[in-house]
């Protein structure tokens, strides 16, 4: 398999080029050659590349600069082709006008893209503008119900794990702290 993957990106496919780049290293900064052959898969179309170049834009973590206008528009690219976490990341960038001007209702129609996909993260951040008006969205009761039924719903199909804290006060035998 790593053979076929390595032939593909040889011959330019953008995926397999994205695909290898990724595998080889955990942190961008760990590779030299990491920014340059991301880009290039990015530049040849790989949806993953671009919604990758978009974020590492966005947040300056990574051996490239932190440029708001790069994040958005590589967002957009990923975005025009369908991949909802980089609809939520334009949405949200449109939204609070980084990279860009501000743009309260194309962010939104970005936003509900994702969401229409699945995109819990836009789910919460559409119930957010909508039933408080963040981001000067105007306040929209019905739509806000709509993305927490979407939202209620998620969360019941993912319940979040359960977390168990222990709080001791005085001392514990050994065998009581087995126990535990």
């Amino acid at each position: 398999m790593n053979e076929l993957v390595r032939d593909a990106a040889a011959k330019g496919h953008p995926d397999a080029i994205w695909f290898l780049v990724t595998g080889q290293t955990n942190s961008p900064e760990a590779n030299p050659e990491f920014q340059q052959t991301l880009l290039r898969a990015g530049q040849l179309g790989s949806v993953n590349a671009q919604r990758e170049l978009g974020a590492l834009y966005a947040t300056g973590d990574w051996s490239g600069p932190k440029d708001l206008a790069e994040a958005a528009r590589w967002y957009r690219l990923a975005a025009e082709k369908g991949h909802a976490e980089s609809q939520y990341g334009l949405g949200s960038m449109l939204l609070l006008g980084e990279g860009g001007p501000k743009n309260i209702e194309e962010g939104l129609m970005w936003l509900e893209r994702a969401g229409e996909q699945g995109a819990n993260s836009a789910f919460r951040l559409l119930v957010d503008c909508y039933e408080n008006g963040l981001c000067n969205v105007p306040i929209d009761v019905a739509k806000a119900a709509s993305w927490r039924i979407r939202l209620a719903e998620y969360e019941r199909l993912h319940p979040p794990k359960p977390m168990r804290q222990y709080s001791v006060e005085g001392t514990l035998s050994s065998s009581a702290l087995r126990y535990r």
